[in-house]
């Protein structure tokens, strides 16, 4: 009988364009016995070189989106919508805000850059480009503003790639929208725009930006940002109702104290094979790396080239196979939207424009996109991992199907839930005059994300009590998790425990007990104990003509 293989946890942090590539790539291909789990804030992740097109009014937001849900359930692979707060690279744990942190066997970092926001008044008055998804929503509020007419003079602070298609992209959509148009001003500290670009381009698109009218101030560093006006570093001052800022990215700021090996900047230092100089269980891609032996600028060309070798070595690593070195390319071809459907593009030593050249940037992003919103049909993936690994105990429906109670009191202990009594069932004296109410619901998981799931589990429970205008009490909960190896488990019961635990506490219900139990898939139920007034309680008999039943939130949420 062949045994079965080794589980391991992979966990990926972020939603990145190296990522999704090494998703799409575990779901065509996958490593049997590998559980995989991603962290991101957000369950939708941008793709960068199609910014321009929605701010110039050529795409809607939807095009320009990755839905990592449906990739992740593609891949077989738990999604957890979450932000990572630390590492510690010697538990192999990444903490996770308002959660239980996650273990891992290999980690990789693919959270991209944050925004340099630095300056005086940057953070409270300018509207950084990243996380794309917080600027498309202040993009809007801006355009709202600009038709209300409250905006006269608008500023894009950064004059590189990203800064120069942002402030072509906000002139296009204004002249296409506005009749009174506010004046556009660049500002940027080198002496001309593309500073690392050809001379060609350089000059296309300083023309494109004059043109269209455009006003460049080259030289130039800002000192500060007010409510109505930039300070520069020459102490004058110039009027800016609103403030687009596209300068240097910066590092994550909690990497700092992870223990990793980072360059001055505060990136991760990687190896050729994408691995961390100081860890080789953990990788890192895209904007959050740094090539240490062939260092690059931050461009989402390099993140897309990075996606296959990442996924390769990871894959290398657990089975421990070689690795192969990711040597980026030194010329590639760059596509610069001009605003209008127009483009300039370069590699060494051509030079292109035209609305041909934007159609061909147009098609190149399109198929890219396709590749992760049409996904191929594919057999539905069994949760990696959850049927491997055993526990050393019998497995069976009775009490050797238990979690193990050494197990169960470290989860219990580390959410603060007293397991001293350890009783087989609790106590609980109702209130005098008050009539007691017991009900009992839950539900197999319908998502992966198991805090969450317990989270929904905890409300649909409660909502039996509420309905009949009683009060719930006390709570015990009837757990089951997948089988699998103890860490693993562990670290899934810690997440559906504290998902509960939050949810009780906010409604005021204590956890008093319950039996926690391994099958073949995440089942969660709770017996909720409630009281209340005899009187006042609400049954579905006592229903009349003429009564009206009142929402307190949308159904369905």
């Amino acid at each position: 009988m062949q045994a079965e293989p080794q589980v391991r946890h992979l966990l990926l942090v972020g939603g990145g364009h190296s990522h999704v590539i090494l998703l799409r790539m575990l779901a065509m291909k996958p490593l049997p016995g590998l559980r995989v789990t991603l962290i991101s804030e957000s369950r939708e992740t941008p793709y960068s070189g199609m910014l321009p097109g929605v701010i110039a009014g050529h795409y809607d937001r939807d095009e320009i989106h990755i839905d990592l849900g449906k990739l992740c359930r593609f891949a077989g692979v738990t999604l957890i919508a979450a932000r990572v707060t630390g590492l510690d690279t010697d538990a192999k744990r990444v903490s996770i805000a308002g959660r239980p942190s996650m273990t891992f066997d290999v980690l990789s970092l693919d959270m991209g850059s944050t925004p340099d926001l630095s300056v005086p008044g940057a953070s409270e008055y300018a509207v950084p480009v990243k996380p794309i998804s917080s600027f498309l929503s202040r993009w809007a509020e801006a355009m709202e503003a600009i038709r209300a007419g409250h905006v006269k003079h608008i500023a894009v602070v950064g004059a590189g790639a990203g800064g120069v298609e942002i402030a072509l992209a906000i002139n296009h959509w204004v002249a296409q929208n506005i009749t009174d148009k506010p004046l556009l001003h660049l500002y940027f500290g080198s002496e001309q725009v593309l500073e690392e670009y050809p001379d060609k381009v350089r000059s296309l698109v300083t023309r494109q930006l004059t043109t269209t009218g455009v006003r460049l101030h080259p030289g130039t560093r800002v000192k500060s940002v007010a409510v109505d006006r930039l300070t520069l570093h020459d102490e004058s001052a110039w009027e800016a109702d609103l403030v687009f800022w596209v300068t240097g990215a910066s590092a994550q700021g909690w990497l700092a104290d992870s223990g990793l090996t980072l360059n001055e900047a505060g990136f991760i230092a990687v190896e050729a094979t994408l691995q961390s100089v100081s860890h080789p269980d953990i990788f890192a891609a895209g904007d959050n790396a740094h090539m240490t032996a062939t260092p690059r600028p931050k461009a989402g060309v390099y993140a897309v080239r990075q996606g296959p070798y990442l996924h390769r070595n990871i894959l290398a690593w657990l089975q421990q196979q070689p690795l192969r070195a990711y040597v980026p390319q030194d010329n590639f071809l760059s596509l610069l939207s001009l605003g209008p459907k127009q483009a300039v593009g370069s590699r060494t030593p051509l030079t292109i424009q035209g609305r041909w050249v934007w159609q061909l940037k147009n098609y190149i992003d399109r198929q890219f996109m396709a590749r992760f919103q049409k996904l191929p049909d594919m057999p539905a993936a069994r949760p990696a991992g959850l049927l491997t690994q055993l526990d050393q105990q019998m497995q069976c429906g009775g009490c050797g199907s238990k979690v193990s109670a050494g197990l169960l009191e470290e989860v219990l202990t580390d959410l603060g839930i007293d397991t001293e009594k350890g009783d087989d069932a609790a106590i609980w004296q109702p209130s005098p005059g008050k009539v007691m109410l017991h009900t009992v619901d839950g539900f197999r998981s319908f998502t992966d994300d198991a805090w969450l799931f317990a989270r929904i589990a905890v409300n649909h429970a409660l909502s039996d009590i509420y309905a009949m205008g009683a009060t719930p009490v006390t709570a015990l909960a009837l757990v089951t998790t997948p089988l699998g190896r103890p860490a693993l488990t562990k670290m899934l019961l810690s997440q559906m425990m504290s998902g509960a635990a939050l949810q009780l506490s906010d409604a005021g219900v204590e956890l008093v007990g319950g039996h926690t139990t391994e099958g073949p898939e995440m089942y969660l139920a709770f017996a909720i104990n409630g009281q209340g007034e005899a009187a006042a309680l609400m049954t579905k008999g006592g229903l009349q003509p003429g009564d009206q039943l009142i929402l307190t939130k949308p159904v369905g949420t």
